[in-house]
């Protein structure tokens, strides 16, 4: 079993809502990449100078199959980094990150200052030799592998020519220093002619022996920096695709930080595994005054399509777990916060791979999801289709205004959902009404609310706990002065206590507002109500989710 909990909070206040949303990068529905229509206005034009990310036309959308030919892209687009967008933003505005996006996304941009960087290259060089040469671009690999061998064979060339002229009775077949050059490479070849030769000599003899051996060693050190650069699945973490933005929406009600990926290779990629990392500076410091700089914390990942047959949005629930959880665009630029998401495999050949990207508070939309791609098979037709052209697009989620991304962040965090979550078994499917009544039930003043799961007999040991918060101030017996008070309300759902719940079906439960009831007050009338409307009330429901 493991445990899953809900809460919420209720207000006697609502929150002031702005009507404007930003936008960034998108697709108009009838030009895909082109911004959509909208009025001209001062205040539509705030709106987009506000947006962190400049309006611009998606070269990805004019990546499409027409008639059978595709069109051309722009100079930095690359079908699974996206069109390099986000990598100019980043070089335009001095944004500093942690890992790269675009042409080299995931690479790390951590720069090690304190030593000589002719030190420290060396130190890498001189403890990791063959993982220095491994991870070298292969033109360089191949050229210096020439090199080397070059130089061995004249360093033996000049060898045996030096032989050739103080020894000449110990070689036979020599004219000068070609024939000793051709000679140190057949011997380091193992070629033999049958021209040259050495003669019965210990000094020709101790050379071919030491060619001989340096021969060996050689062939290995390279053979084996060519064929692990060649069989590196550095090149299969290409052919995974990861979004080259995020987004924040609402799913069935539940906020949702999301990506997407895909994998276009027709053979699967073995055990996929995801993972998100939230990076925020300033840190904190501990009891004992240490300071810690930055602070990571890793968001959790819901289930992934272990096949990646098609392309996939990953979702992280967005709840009072999360480390996302209250954070709008303002709070999280202001801590200077990235995303980091890496993607984990296995190739077909059993060679481990990872690849990486990276997400600014700027990349990060509000209110937008991911255009659909995937498309079934038409009658007649006996494959599906997958439009890869516009993976990283997005679009504004239906029914949004065009806000700025701190006011949309701040829109979206704090609407109240009317929807509830899906039921997905292994899930927290908990859902609490939006509003609490107050009513009489059976002849009593009660508070109520109601509480269910959206797959029934999931949820198992449900305990509900509803506490009351007085922000007034207030002087205890010893003299302290407190600047609240709480009590705990007792609750029941009209029959039994509110302990070892069975939500079969949805619930209401119930306080009732008698003498010994903190609300008691409210009794007298609206008055009375009134003078608790700074106070709130937290209802909390705790459970155990049933793990077959």
């Amino acid at each position: 079993m493991s445990v899953a909990s809900m809460s919420r909070h209720g207000s006697m206040q609502e929150p002031l809502m702005s009507d404007l949303q930003g936008s960034p990068r998108y697709s108009n529905p009838d030009h895909p990449g082109l911004p959509p229509r909208h009025s001209s206005g001062s205040v539509i034009a705030k709106a987009m100078n506000e947006r962190p990310v400049p309006a611009a036309t998606n070269p990805l959308a004019h990546d499409r199959w027409d008639g059978g030919h595709q069109r051309d892209q722009g100079k930095l687009w690359t079908p699974d980094r996206g069109a390099g967008f986000y990598q100019t933003e980043r070089e335009r505005y001095h944004k500093p990150a942690l890992v790269s996006t675009g042409k080299h996304a995931g690479h790390s941009r951590v720069r090690f200052v304190g030593l000589n960087q002719t030190k420290l290259l060396y130190h890498i060089w001189k403890r990791d030799f063959f993982t220095s040469c491994v991870q070298l671009r292969l033109p360089v690999v191949v050229a210096a592998i020439i090199l080397v061998y070059l130089a061995s064979f004249f360093s033996f060339g000049v060898v045996w020519y030096l032989v050739f002229r103080l020894r000449s009775r110990c070689v036979n077949g020599f004219n000068g220093f070609v024939s000793a050059f051709i000679f140190a490479t057949e011997t380091q070849q193992t070629i033999g002619y049958g021209v040259r030769s050495p003669t019965d000599c210990w000094l020709s003899a101790w050379i071919v022996a030491l060619q001989s051996i340096w021969a060996a060693i050689l062939n290995a050190i390279t053979l084996g920096i060519i064929f692990a650069r060649i069989s590196q699945p550095k090149q299969r973490a290409r052919t995974i695709f990861i979004s080259d933005s995020a987004v924040v929406a609402r799913r069935d009600g539940m906020l949702k930080f999301m990506f997407r990926v895909a994998d276009i290779r027709t053979t699967q990629v073995i055990a996929p595994a995801v993972r998100a990392y939230l990076y925020t500076w300033g840190g904190r410091k501990t009891a004992e005054g240490e300071k810690i700089p930055v602070r990571i914390e890793e968001l959790d990942i819901g289930y992934i399509d272990g096949m990646l047959l098609l392309p996939l949005v990953v979702e992280h629930g967005i709840d009072e777990r999360s480390p996302l959880y209250g954070h709008t665009y303002e709070s999280l630029r202001s801590l200077g916060a990235e995303v980091i998401v890496t993607f984990e495999g296995t190739s077909e050949s059993g060679a481990q791979f990872q690849t990486r990207q990276s997400y600014l508070p700027s990349e990060i939309h509000w209110g937008y999801v991911f255009v659909e791609i995937i498309h079934h098979a038409k009658e007649g037709e006996t494959q599906h289709t997958v439009d890869i052209s516009r993976f990283h697009e997005i679009q504004p989620q239906t029914g949004l205004k065009m806000l700025p991304p701190g006011a949309s962040s701040r829109k979206i965090v704090s609407a109240i959902p009317k929807s509830v979550p899906y039921p997905v078994l292994q899930e927290n499917t908990l859902v609490l009404s939006n509003f609490l009544v107050v009513a009489k039930r059976n002849g009593k003043l009660s508070l109520m609310f109601r509480v269910g799961d959206t797959y029934p007999n999931q949820m198992l040991q449900v305990q509900v706990r509803a506490y009351f918060y007085r922000w007034k101030p207030h002087i205890s017996l010893e003299g302290e002065e407190w600047p609240f008070t709480a009590w705990e309300l007792k609750i029941t759902d009209g029959l039994m206590s509110a302990n070892q719940l069975l939500l079969r079906m949805p619930t209401t439960m119930v306080h009732v507002i008698d003498d010994d009831s903190p609300l008691a007050a409210w009794r007298t009338g609206r008055a009375a109500v009134a003078t608790d409307s700074d106070s709130e009330i937290v209802v909390m429901v705790t459970c155990c989710i049933f793990l077959a």
